[in-house]
């Protein structure tokens, strides 16, 4: 089998699953934050892991890959959906854990790059799952999966304009693949057409801080913008979870209780980018879950709503939605 050298950890390609690799990593500081795995830095190491992969199939750097005309060509997610069982959620993995992600990335179509990753912590034996396919990782219902769908950008005039183009000096063939786009696709421009995901239908929900509420974020070129000049994918979320936490400060929540909030579900899609230079707002809707969600007693669950929009132009370009346990 072959062995290739990751950013955090040592990702192993599992001989007779062409499609799958296994990454070991051990959670240290790097990985987390006030409440143990923070969720953006875990996107950080997921985004590798994909992006690896797809360098592995196309044989190619990833910095290496051009359009027809030679223009540098990146790949950029536009969906993510994190889940996490509701007695498991993301703050339940702390330092010195000792994960194994499973991850399958496939080719649909002739533009999306599709992965599936599948996160089994000391207590779930990762090899009962290395030869589980795309759709079995959609039912592993009691274990966190993270499903990142992505296609290959070229910036036009700037960061705020991008087509998408496929690597002409990358083989289609190489890569693992399906005849169709993903439902990923599909979920993401009806997001952006309502503003919005679906919210739960058979959850009761309740209002929770301000009815109305925008954040203002000033892009820092020094900390949010990578390596191409676009805003790292993961760091909206980052933006996100600041703009929640002023919503909750200004529901008189206390500070403690809002540093023990964690993730139990989110989708996100991506529209567009921004320049370094550019401003974000960012409007938060907070919900209050009545359902029973097998939580307890002194644990509520909040539904949020996010859509983040660019200053300059006012253009939609992210829409997210998440689930949160919030401890007393």
């Amino acid at each position: 089998m072959d062995i290739v050298e990751g950013t955090r950890g040592k990702t192993i390609l599992l001989a007779g699953a062409e499609a799958l690799s296994r990454c070991e990593l051990l959670l240290d500081p790097r990985h987390t934050g006030v409440n143990n795995l923070s969720e953006f830095l875990f996107l950080m190491q997921l985004g590798a892991i994909q992006w690896q992969q797809i360098a592995r199939f196309a044989g190619v750097r990833l910095r290496d890959f051009r359009s027809d005309f030679g223009n540098p060509v990146y790949a950029s997610f536009y969906y993510i959906r994190e889940t996490f069982p509701v007695d498991r959620p993301l703050s339940s993995y702390a330092i010195d854990d000792r994960l194994t992600i499973l991850s399958e990335v496939r080719l649909c179509g002739s533009t999306v790059i599709d992965g599936q990753h599948l996160l089994c912590g000391e207590d779930t034996p990762a090899e009962r799952y290395e030869t589980a396919g795309v759709e079995e990782f959609e039912r592993c219902g009691w274990l966190p999966s993270v499903r990142m769908s992505s296609v290959f950008v070229q910036k036009q005039s700037g960061p705020d304009q991008l087509k998408v183009v496929f690597p002409a000096n990358v083989d289609l063939d190489r890569f693992p693949r399906v005849d169709s786009r993903p439902e990923t696709y599909e979920l993401a421009q009806r997001a952006r057409a309502e503003g919005r995901f679906p919210r739960p239908v058979t959850a009761a929900m309740s209002p929770f801080g301000p009815a109305s509420f925008s954040y203002r974020y000033e892009i820092n070129p020094d900390r949010d913008i990578n390596g191409v000049g676009l805003v790292y994918f993961a760091n909206y979320v980052a933006f996100l979870d600041m703009a929640e936490r002023d919503l909750l400060r200004r529901a008189r929540t206390a500070e403690e209780r809002i540093d023990r909030r964690s993730l139990v579900e989110r989708e996100i899609a991506y529209f567009g980018n921004a320049r370094s230079t550019d401003t974000l707002q960012i409007e938060v809707e907070a919900f209050r879950v009545e359902e029973d969600r097998k939580v307890p007693e002194d644990v509520d669950t909040v539904y949020f709503e996010y859509r983040v929009r660019r200053e300059s132009d006012g253009r939609l370009i992210c829409v997210s939605r998440a689930t949160k346990s919030l401890p007393e």
